[in-house]
C-alpha cells in the first residue's frame, strides 16, 4: 500500500539581495508501506531541502507531499508539531539527544509530550530496548556511552511513537565502521518487521541496505535503482557505478 506520495514538488528560494534559486524542480516519487528507500546525490543537489519538506519542516513552492493521503501543506502551523510527533520518526547524524536527560528519558520524550501514561510508555519501551540491545544503557546519560550506542538510543526514540515512516539524515555519518554496520543491521531488522524508512546518505554501503535508491541531481530525480534479488555486494557496485556516472556528468558542465 502506498504511504508517501511526492507530487511534482518544487522549492524556490528568493530574496531581495539574490536571484531565485531552485532547490527542487519537479520531484515526483512514491514510497510503499514497508519500503526502505535511500536518497543519494552531491552536496547541493537538493537532498536536505527534500528531507525538510518530507519532515514538514518546510513547505514546497509548488506541488504537494501526501502521507497516508494527507496533504502536508494543508496542515495548519499550530498543528504541525503534533502531526510530526504522531506520524514521523527522526534519526539524525549527530544523534540530537538531550545531555541532561537519561537515555530512557530521551527515548520517552515524544510520549511524554503526547501525555501518555507511564505504564503505557514502559510497555512500549521494553520491547524496543530489548530489540536494540540498550536495556543496560537506559539509566545512563548520552555522554556516558559511545557514538554507536547513542545512535541506537536515537533509533529507539524514533520508534517509540510507532511512526508511519522514519526519516534518517546521514545516520551513519558520525559513526565508525563497526558502529555503522551495527546501525545498518538494525535498520534492516526493523524494516523487515514492517517499518518504512527513508534515508538520506552519502554512503554507498548504507544505501546498499535499502530496497531502492533514488539519485537526485540539480533538484531533480536523476535515476533510481531497485535491489530486487541482488546481493549487497552487487547492489553496492550498481550504486557506485551510478554515482560515478552522475559525478562525471557534473564534471562535464
Amino acid at each position: 500500500m502506498e504511504l508517501l506520495d511526492v507530487r511534482d514538488v518544487r522549492k524556490v528560494y528568493a530574496s531581495r539581495l539574490t536571484s531565485k534559486t531552485t532547490a527542487l524542480d519537479g520531484v515526483t516519487f512514491k514510497v510503499k508501506e514497508g519500503e526502505f528507500v535511500a536518497i543519494m546525490g552531491e552536496s547541493g543537489s537538493g537532498k536536505t531541502t527534500l528531507l525538510n519538506i518530507l519532515a514538514a519542516l518546510d513547505r514546497p513552492t509548488d506541488g504537494a507531499v501526501y502521507l497516508k493521503g494527507q496533504n502536508l501543506s494543508a496542515i495548519k502551523d499550530k498543528d504541525i508539531t503534533i502531526f510530526r510527533r504522531n506520524n514521523l520518526g527522526f534519526v539524525f547524524q549527530e544523534f540530537d539527544l538531550l545531555s541532561n536527560f537519561s537515555n530512557e528519558d530521551n527515548i520517552l520524550l515524544p510520549l511524554v509530550l503526547a501525555n501518555y501514561h507511564y505504564k503505557d510508555m514502559m510497555a512500549r519501551l521494553g520491547p524496543i530496548a530489548e530489540a536494540l540491545g540498550i536495556k543496560e544503557l537506559l539509566k545512563k546519560y548520552p555522554y556516558e556511552i559511545s557514538g554507536g550506542q547513542r545512535q541506537r538510543v536515537a533509533v529507539a526514540r524514533a520508534l517509540i511513537n510507532e511512526p508511519k515512516i522514519i526519516l534518517a539524515d546521514e545516520p551513519t555519518g558520525a559513526l565508525d565502521s563497526k558502529s555503522s554496520d551495527e546501525l545498518l543491521s538494525i535498520f534492516e531488522k526493523i524494516n523487515k518487521a514492517g517499518q518504512t524508512i527513508l534515508m538520506v546518505t552519502h554512503s554507498v554501503k548504507a544505501a546498499s541496505f535499502a530496497s531502492r535508491v533514488l539519485f537526485i541531481k540539480d533538484g531533480k530525480i536523476f535515476h533510481e535503482l531497485y535491489k530486487g534479488d541482488l546481493s549487497y555486494e552487487d547492489f553496492f557496485i550498481k550504486i557506485s557505478d551510478t554515482l560515478t556516472f552522475l559525478l562525471k556528468g557534473s564534471d562535464r558542465r
